[in-house]
């Protein structure tokens, strides 16, 4: 796909060079047949003519592909991004996983072989001299023909995989043979290397290992569209990893405790992105501890799912784990909730009741919305924290418990502090250790991953266990806002699970907002889909493609020239002359959008209203 992109760029250079020449050659024409003042008239106007061709038509063109290109590379990582998140998750292994993406990446590359190398220990960007030979682990190796490779077949350039692991940066080789750099190398002439392209699986400025992967039939395979798809591949096969060691680890470390539901929480701890990301490790690091966290966010984004998973990955996994929403306790019960009240306390106290605190103990008290505790409670909930003992109402005996309190909001409760309205003892004391989760809208590359989660959650229950998302589904929620974050998320796909007329969710199932949000979706509806998704079998079929794509751009570039217009103008202020010069497109192209948006409104206006109007 990366190569056609390329192939049509060059057309494009073609149509000019041969523009230029039909000029030069028409000129020379008229040079043996007319005066020398009409060769010079007419080579103007050809030259006008010409000129007007190249400037709007095919900047047109290029602008068209270029938008195209980026949309084409969207879809491409969309679909093999869902695609690896379903590996992922079915895979009870990092080697299995590993395994199953490399046979996806090797035919999506279109590639004879592919390594997945690991670096045990990492390797700091920038800070190592090379390689240590005795820390490179190979984890898997594929090539089109089979799956068992020799030894010779396992050898790699080990010179290429130390650039790209030291520079942090995918390494592009267009013909190692001929280039300088790697001509000499032993493995380089042995196995006649030609396409390599490697890319380095980084996380926090440390490569451990790289996705590896070559053509020896083909030289200059691979373009700069397949380096940027790698990458990106590679950041978010290393994030499963790491993801997948960090739970592997904690597991291990508690697994004798954990529950089945308590496994259900972590597997629901999805995302790549990075400050999700450092929420979890700040999870997973604290776990073990009975610090005091508060967890503060947007309605929606998780909150009581981290509560859980820290108290699930404790060593009071064991013990209770209660939930108490602030926000609906009445004021005048709030205390008696809490800690609990004696016979005779209030009115209608008829028998003693045990408060949350103390039915938590030895276990986890998670409070919700803290910010809507009175002050008064807020006064008793600060002097538990200091001294880890209150009295019940109405009772003069103090009693001990041993709680942690993870307590939860989604309101500023240091605006809060400012107006009054809560204690600023009580932040400090809650505000231990912090955790602030990002909204789903500040994470977008982890809507498709919670998606495909929700799916393998609800799908099975609802007896549609093969039920998938079509890639264009996928983007299509990726580019929502999702107001309600990861709870909307959520009750879409099951609302999804139960009302899909088929075995694939595609975008005509998902309610109107979400329809409007991307114009990449009527794309899926003409030609252009199957030619991102299969490879031309000869010269004929490659010809076939290029006219249809060509025609395709040209349906489109009226409706991105028409978006680059609006732009400028609104940058603009609607000053026409102001909006060309940041555009860097010709006035008159402005005044005939103009021209071209009035002539289609005036048939669509009502005759009755018009008649009126002119009235």
């Amino acid at each position: 796909m990366s190569a056609w992109w390329e192939r049509a760029a060059n057309l494009l250079g073609e149509l000019r060079w041969a523009l230029d020449e039909l000029q030069q050659r028409i000129g020379r024409a008229l040079a043996e047949r007319l005066s020398e003042t009409e060769t010079k008239r007419l080579l103007g106007a050809i030259g006008k003519t010409l000129g007007q061709i190249r400037s709007d038509a095919l900047e047109k063109l290029d602008r068209a592909l270029t938008e195209l290109q980026s949309l084409a590379l969207e879809s491409r990582l969309g679909r093999v991004a869902a695609r690896l998140a379903d590996l992922y998750f079915r895979s009870s292994s990092s080697e299995g996983f590993l395994e199953q993406a490399a046979d996806l990446l090797l035919a999506e590359t279109r590639s004879e072989r592919i390594l997945l190398v690991l670096y045990p220990g990492g390797l700091r960007i920038g800070g190592e001299v090379g390689v240590d030979p005795a820390r490179v682990l190979l984890a898997c190796a594929r090539n089109f023909r089979s799956a068992d490779l020799s030894d010779e077949e396992h050898a790699f350039s080990r010179t290429l995989l130390w650039r790209a692991l030291s520079s942090g940066e995918a390494l592009l080789v267009r013909d190692a043979l001929s280039e300088p750099a790697y001509s000499q190398e032993t493995s380089v002439v042995q196995r006649s290397v030609r396409s390599v392209l490697v890319a380095p699986l980084v996380i926090e400025g440390i490569s451990f290992g790289a996705i590896y992967v070559e053509n020896n039939s083909i030289a200059a395979l691979y373009s700069e569209s397949d380096r940027e798809f790698l990458t990106q591949v590679a950041r978010l096969i290393a994030v499963y990893l790491e993801a997948g060691d960090r739970l592997q680890t904690a597991l291990v470390r508690y697994g004798e405790r954990l529950s089945e539901a308590s496994s259900e929480i972590l597997e629901g701890l999805v995302g790549t992105n990075a400050a999700w990301r450092k929420v979890v490790q700040t999870v997973l690091q604290v776990a073990s501890s009975s610090a005091t966290v508060l967890i503060e966010g947007e309605s929606g984004t998780g909150k009581e799912l981290l509560a859980r998973a820290l108290h699930a990955l404790s060593p009071r996994a064991d013990g209770p784990f209660v939930v108490v929403n602030c926000a609906a306790l009445p004021e005048a019960l709030a205390e008696s909730e809490l800690f609990g009240h004696e016979r005779g306390a209030f009115t209608g106290a008829i028998e003693r009741r045990l408060g949350r605190f103390e039915l938590a103990h030895r276990g986890t008290i998670f409070l919700d919305e803290i910010g809507e505790l009175p002050l008064s409670v807020q006064a008793k909930l600060l002097r538990f924290l200091q001294f880890h003992e209150f009295e019940r109402l109405g009772g003069g005996r103090p009693i001990r418990v041993d709680v942690r309190v993870v307590a939860a909001t989604s309101r500023q409760l240091a605006q809060m502090v400012a107006d009054g309205k809560f204690l600023e003892a009580l932040y400090y004391r809650l505000n231990v250790i912090p955790l602030r989760l990002p909204p789903l809208r500040e994470r977008p590359e982890d809507i498709p991953l919670l998606a495909l989660h929700f799916l393998k959650k609800y799908a099975p229950a609802a007896g549609r266990p093969t039920l998938r998302f079509h890639p264009e589904t996928l983007l299509a929620l990726q580019a929502y806002p999702f107001p309600g974050n990861v709870r909307e998320l959520e009750n879409l796909v099951q609302r999804l699970v139960l009302l899909a007329s088929s075995e694939e969710i595609r975008a005509e199932d998902l309610p109107e907002p979400f329809l409007n949000r991307r114009r990449a979706l009527d794309v899926e509806k003409n030609p252009f889909r199957a030619f991102l998704r299969t490879t031309p079998v000869d010269r004929e079929d490659l010809e076939r493609r290029r006219r249809a794509i060509l025609k395709i751009a040209q349906a489109y570039i009226e409706e991105l020239e028409d978006a680059l217009i609006q732009r400028a103008l609104e940058q603009a202020g609607g000053n026409i002359a102001k909006a060309a010069r940041l555009s860097g497109v010709h006035r008159s192209i402005f005044y005939r959008r103009k021209r071209r948006l009035t002539e289609t409104r005036a048939p669509s206006q009502d005759p009755q209203r018009s008649s009126s109007e002119s009235a």
